[in-house]
């Protein structure tokens, strides 16, 4: 009988893979034509302990991308990393999901689950699937990706485990137009470090691109209070932010990055509609303070502010507090806030939906 292990179609996160007939098997890596620099100095984990192997027969509508083994947790016992294809379709393709089992003994066992870190398999513009692999590289988890069109785009992202969480140490987007000009940022997260450059270039002299003119260069220390977490991470959305200039990299738009001084930065409805089950949170002033409602609501649609107060009755929270970098602690455990092109979003990645792993309530 075929078990059902993967909590993406609503089964516990604590069913573990175990041995059948149908073995993993990943498809073909595709080279990247852009060279990124490593940035993570660690010395490679050593493998010392033997595991059985790993098999896996996969829920119907869902199938391998990738894999990758390798040590993650420093115990010297190498673990599974899986990229599959979800039986979600969304605007931009089939969903996809990151999966990390754990071996114990003679049993695989699923130790985390995220959505996010990789993209769907139409996002990639022109250049079609932005899959390229995923890999275990001195302890953590490495996700490459590749689009664009004529614009080329490509994103590497590092994360590892540390701190009880999945979070991201490193980056390096790559946004080029081939033989007219190029952008590199690196950035060390863990560290702080962030190189970039912008250079011009040209093919004048054969196919291979050749910098003529360094049109910027940039080399500082951004210190994040806390790192992106894996579960909900958005690739690309990395930034920094130099410590004397007013610009970030690498979009100079700091605006585009934006994280509230206090709550009148979040006043309004944030809303999530699924299904089976809708969430709203209102934020609102009053008096002299602000009000933070939330309601869990049976049906299909999110609510509108003005239903809110007519037809459901809200919990108002006792707690909620916005950093400045824009971390959350409520009654609802905690979160975060973003805002990017205009919208913004408050995830509390400890309440997952039935819609994903986590609560993402966009505001009106």
């Amino acid at each position: 009988m075929k078990k059902q292990l993967f909590p993406l179609v609503g089964l516990s996160l604590l069913l573990s893979a175990c041995p059948s007939s149908t073995t993993t098997t990943p498809k073909p890596k595709t080279p990247t034509t852009t060279q990124v620099p490593e940035i993570i100095d660690t010395p490679e984990i050593p493998i010392k302990k033997k595991v059985p192997p790993f098999t896996l027969e996969l829920p119907d509508g869902y199938t391998l991308v990738d894999d990758a083994t390798g040590d993650l947790d420093k115990d010297q016992i190498a673990e599974k990393v899986l990229v599959v294809n979800t039986d979600e379709q969304g605007d931009m393709g089939t969903e996809r999901a990151l999966l990390v089992f754990k071996n114990k003994g003679t049993d695989w066992h699923l130790m985390h689950r995220a959505r996010g870190p990789v993209l769907p398999s139409e996002h990639g513009g022109m250049m079609g699937d932005p899959f390229e692999s995923v890999v275990i590289e001195r302890g953590a988890i490495v996700l490459k990706h590749f689009g664009g069109s004529r614009s080329k785009w490509h994103n590497t992202h590092r994360f590892r485990f540390q701190q009880d969480n999945w979070e991201l140490i490193g980056a390096t987007l790559v946004q080029e137009l081939p033989c007219e000009e190029k952008e590199t940022f690196d950035y060390n997260l863990a560290s702080g470090q962030v190189i970039y450059s912008h250079v011009q270039q040209s093919c004048e002299n054969g196919d291979h691109p050749q910098v003529l003119k360094i049109l910027a260069e940039e080399k500082f220390m951004d210190k994040k209070a806390s790192l992106p977490s894996m579960n909900g991470f958005v690739p690309g959305s990395t930034y920094a932010k130099h410590p004397t200039k007013d610009i970030c990299f690498p979009n100079p738009n700091c605006q585009d990055y934006i994280v509230p001084m206090d709550l009148s930065d979040l006043v309004g409805t944030y809303t999530l509609g699924g299904h089976h089950e809708s969430w709203a949170l209102t934020i609102q002033p009053e008096g002299e303070s602000f009000s933070v409602k939330y309601y869990l609501i049976d049906g299909m649609l999110p609510p509108k502010e003005s239903m809110l107060s007519d037809l459901f009755t809200p919990k108002i929270m006792k707690e909620f507090v916005v950093s400045k970098d824009g971390l959350i602690s409520s009654d609802l455990g905690k979160g975060r806030y973003r805002s990017s092109a205009g919208e913004a979003t408050i995830v509390f990645e400890e309440i997952k939906s039935h819609i994903s792993d986590q609560l993402e309530l966009v505001r009106e």
